[in-house]
């Protein structure tokens, strides 16, 4: 029997040098897209909400964001599947289990991606598509229904390998982005920022 290939094995050290000059924007660009989310929730009575509203809405506005913010390098995939292909990398947007696993219903092609198999994620593919990793952008939902701890999460061998919080990027900066503005990202240096701690800018 053939051995299936792999795609190619990255660190999280890699993966931050690969992904240095966009990083802060993706985690931005989900941020714009949940604080819409959370506008628009605003307008729907919590006892008129018919099931996946809420999902469906915050799919659509972190998709809508992170179009507006990496206009040539998004494309949907097999299954309607929202694809981000940036430096490299294949990053998929899902909600995560309390664990860091993302929420997925088993199937041979969910199996081929937490095990980094080259297999195509769109109709018409191509030789570099799947030989590049696929990375996890997930987010959690407290019990409040907050969202929370956004990350890129990376599996191989169907477990997790690695992970990058936004706060690891921001720390790593010294900066806080303002997630509320609706321009520009607003950036302020800080001397030290302790992890965990929410601070506005």
């Amino acid at each position: 029997m053939q051995k299936i290939k792999k795609r190619k094995i990255v660190s999280a050290k890699e993966c931050k040098h690969d992904l240095k000059p966009h990083l802060e924007l993706l985690f931005y660009a989900v941020d714009q897209g949940i604080d819409k989310y959370n506008q628009i929730l605003s307008l729907f009575p919590v006892e008129s909400r018919a099931r996946a509203l809420e999902a469906n809405i915050l799919n659509s506005k972190i998709i809508e964001a992170i179009q507006g913010s990496f206009s040539e390098n998004w494309k949907f995939g097999k299954y309607r599947r929202f694809i981000l292909r940036v430096n490299g990398y294949n990053i998929l947007f899902k909600k995560l289990k309390n664990n860091d696993m993302p929420m997925n219903v088993r199937t041979k092609h969910v199996e081929a991606i937490e095990n980094q198999y080259q297999l195509s994620l769109f109709e018409n593919t191509s030789f570099s598509e799947v030989i590049e990793p696929i990375v996890f952008l997930g987010y959690k939902k407290d019990k409040w229904g907050t969202i929370i701890d956004t990350k890129l999460v990376y599996i191989d061998e169907g477990e997790i390998k690695w992970t990058i919080s936004q706060s690891d990027i921001t720390e790593e900066k010294n900066i806080v982005i303002n997630p509320l503005s609706t321009n520009q990202p607003q950036i302020s240096v800080r001397p030290q920022i302790r992890k965990g701690v929410k601070k506005s800018v």
